[in-house]
């Protein structure tokens, strides 16, 4: 998604749920291969740790459930970013 000037906000305003078990917040890029995690470390002073992948051949560390989701896996259904070079 491309996010407004708000994103901050509004990305705040997702990850701030009141689920005990709400853990890890992830937002995906329609347009070009960028995935962003928010994945809670601290549950009492609601600190959050933010990794973000760029690169097609990298994976994006799932920590809850102790998995890696490689972005070629999330992005092989999309023609246009098929063989291209991405770059922020």
């Amino acid at each position: 998604m491309r996010f407004p000037p708000t994103a901050r906000k509004h990305t705040t305003e997702k990850t701030s749920f009141c689920l005990p078990s709400f853990k890890e917040y992830i937002r995906v890029d329609q347009y070009k291969p960028s995935v962003v995690s928010y994945f809670k470390q601290d549950e009492k002073e609601e600190l959050w740790k933010i990794t973000s992948v760029t690169e097609m051949k990298k994976s994006l560390p799932l920590k809850p459930i102790g998995f890696d989701l490689p972005l070629e896996k999330i992005y092989w259904q999309v023609p246009e970013l098929q063989g291209e070079k991405w770059t922020d």
